[in-house]
């Protein structure tokens, strides 16, 4: 009898595989196709001539496609919008520019006139009973202690730009929400796709201070809201204190929405006014009234703020275009 040993280099490419014989014994036979081009089977092919019978292993059976793994690790719920809002960023800009002016009672005017109204106040021209508005002749009179300076709307506009090309560094789509229009809609606010970032940040959480961090760094204090409707996360943004980070899943941002006043969230006085003799203060009490009067009774602005903040469709979000350098 031959002894048996690995098969040498210049055996025959063809695979040998294993046949009964009539005789009880084994034979072999050519298997013509290649064996990476044969189909799988459950058990271990012998290749060959020298290979022994499998035996008990010829019984295993092996998996194509193996089951996922049980316990897996648990995904907060998806999150669709989020909302970044740079408060009073024309004092903001007046600050970083003036640095030795934090504290005192400060205002931003459009032009250096006495009938020019202020723009924008600090907290502590606010607590001396200055409000945006007055004229600056009239508040120069009120506290002597007043500092005022221009910040052009080209200015603001300017600088806004350039955050919602930073802010690029955190979302792919960013839209400045001046150029969507509404009573909402302000120099500073964006929204933001937070969308497929999980893998970079590990979690919306993260990636919401991540952005609040990078504009902190920046000398710009901000709000951010990471939710499911734009508008709601926008209302709230507006309504929160400087360095407030919300993620909220939908419920949650319907109840904190309802309960932001509409003035809180900046809405103008001109729509604010007839909503407040009605006794119509908060979000939820708008959306408390019939969609179908508002038009009518109180005009389009207001109607399209009750749209903006229900359960209706919503615009998609409209990426701010780069321009890339020549």
């Amino acid at each position: 009898s031959r002894a048996s040993g690995p098969p040498s280099r210049c055996a025959s490419r063809r695979l040998i595989a294993p046949a009964a014989s009539s005789c009880g014994g084994q034979r072999t036979r050519p298997v013509s196709e290649p064996r990476s081009r044969r189909p799988l089977s459950g058990s271990l092919p012998a290749v060959g001539r020298w290979a022994a019978p499998l035996g008990w292993l010829g019984s295993i059976r092996l998996p194509l496609h193996p089951e996922p793994p049980s316990k897996s690790w648990p995904r907060p719920e998806s999150v669709r919008e989020s909302a970044v809002a740079l408060p009073q960023l024309r004092l903001q800009i007046l600050l970083r520019r003036r640095p030795q002016w934090r504290g005192d009672p400060v205002a931003v005017v459009e032009e250096d006139s006495p009938e020019a109204p202020l723009l924008e106040l600090s907290s502590q021209a606010i607590e001396r009973g200055l409000r945006p508005g007055l004229r600056l002749g009239a508040a120069r009179n009120a506290d002597l202690e007043l500092k005022t300076a221009v910040v052009s709307s080209v200015d603001a506009e300017a600088v806004a730009a350039g955050l919602a090309t930073d802010l690029g560094t955190f979302s792919p789509r960013v839209e400045p929400c001046l150029g969507r229009g509404g009573p909402l809609a302000i120099v500073g606010a964006y929204f933001l796709d937070p969308r497929g970032l999980d893998g970079l940040y590990g979690s919306p959480e993260r990636w919401a201070q991540a952005v609040h961090a990078y504009l902190s760094g920046r000398g710009f204090a901000s709000s951010v809201v990471v939710g499911h409707q734009a508008q709601r996360c926008l209302a709230i943004a507006r309504a929160s204190p400087a360095g407030t980070v919300h993620v909220l899943d939908a419920a949650g941002e319907r109840d904190i929405v309802g309960a932001v006043s509409l003035r809180g969230a900046g809405i103008g006085e001109r729509i604010c006014e007839p909503l407040i003799r009605l006794g119509v203060r908060t979000v939820q009490d708008l959306l408390a009234l019939p969609a179908g009067e508002l038009r009518t009774r109180f005009g389009a602005e207001i109607a399209e703020l009750h749209r903006l903040l229900g359960d209706g469709a919503q615009l998609p979000l409209q990426p701010h275009s780069v321009q890339l350098p020549p």
